[in-house]
């Protein structure tokens, strides 16, 4: 039987957005009675179990009154090429 291939999890966006959730002093469940969601939906998202549109981050971004580029997008592309560049 050939050997199961995992591929490695991508949790620059669950970085960033654990991150965000600290600096704003929330907690899971707070976060995400205020990003409309179950707080299994968010710690899924800060796992990086799954990852977000486009659509979700810029949604999410207002309902946390959070600019969606410079606080959730910027600083996940500098993890991700931080990560390449190792």
């Amino acid at each position: 039987m050939p050997k199961k291939i995992t591929r490695p999890k991508n949790t620059f966006f669950g970085e960033t957005l654990k991150e965000v959730r600290i600096k704003l002093k929330l907690t899971q469940t707070k976060a995400s009675e205020r990003a409309g969601m179950t707080q299994a939906l968010w710690s899924a998202y800060e796992t990086g179990k799954i990852h977000p549109s486009l659509d979700f981050i810029f949604d999410l971004a207002e309902k946390l009154e959070l600019n969606p580029i410079e606080d959730l997008i910027l600083p996940t592309e500098r993890k991700r090429k931080s990560s390449a560049d190792e």
